[in-house]
């Protein structure tokens, strides 16, 4: 089934017009959803920490390795990176981070001829797999043949954002206070994406 197709059948948007991807992958959008999730208000002088360590630093090649292995129909390996991922992650990040992937993947169900997210979901189901965010997006991307570049500078765009609006004066502030947060992430995915290098955000 071509990519097109899938997209109007799924709401997710097709190969070429992929600007709401991460409002319709159900990410964070603002302050009060990232409360609601369980996603911890983090302090100004702490989010660009956030953004090295956790988005960029785990998460991103988290979710490229999700796109590969369910590129290649690597199911058994996709799971061994749901088991592993997250060690040490903060109690509340991880509950949020599962139960945004869970709801997306659920979204896909439909996608019957996608086995991939079919054993995901049955494994979800069996206790087997945790359905962290980074692993189900990763898999979407690679399902509807997002680029990876571009899905994952939305993902890290969304997320900082959305702790951008849940910091306390954030909406009040200048835009160009979030414009310094998000400007590493072009020169970062280029890195992470890039042949032998081994910096995720130049310093």
């Amino acid at each position: 089934m071509k990519t097109a197709a899938l997209a109007s059948g799924s709401g997710i948007p097709a190969v070429g017009d992929p600007s709401n991807l991460v409002v319709q992958l159900g990410l964070p959008a603002g302050p009060d959803e990232a409360s609601g999730s369980g996603v911890e208000r983090v302090a100004w002088n702490d989010l660009a920490g956030f953004r090295d360590t956790l988005v960029c630093g785990l998460e991103w090649p988290a979710i490229l390795r999700a796109a590969e292995l369910a590129r290649l129909g690597h199911h058994r390996e996709l799971l061994e990176l749901d088991r592993a991922f997250g060690r040490g992650l903060p109690s509340h990040l991880a509950q949020a981070s599962c139960c945004v992937g869970r709801r997306q993947l659920a979204r896909l169900r439909s996608l019957r001829d996608q086995r991939t997210i079919q054993r995901y979901l049955d494994a979800i189901e069996a206790g087997e797999a945790k359905g962290w965010n980074p692993i189900v997006y990763g898999v979407v991307l690679a399902v509807f043949g997002i680029p990876f570049r571009q899905g994952i500078l939305h993902y890290a765009t969304a997320v900082l954002s959305s702790h951008f609006g849940a910091v306390p004066g954030g909406n009040s502030t200048a835009a160009g206070r979030l414009d310094t947060l998000l400007a590493p992430l072009p020169q970062a995915a280029n890195a992470l994406l890039g042949p032998g290098s081994a910096s995720l955000i130049a310093k």
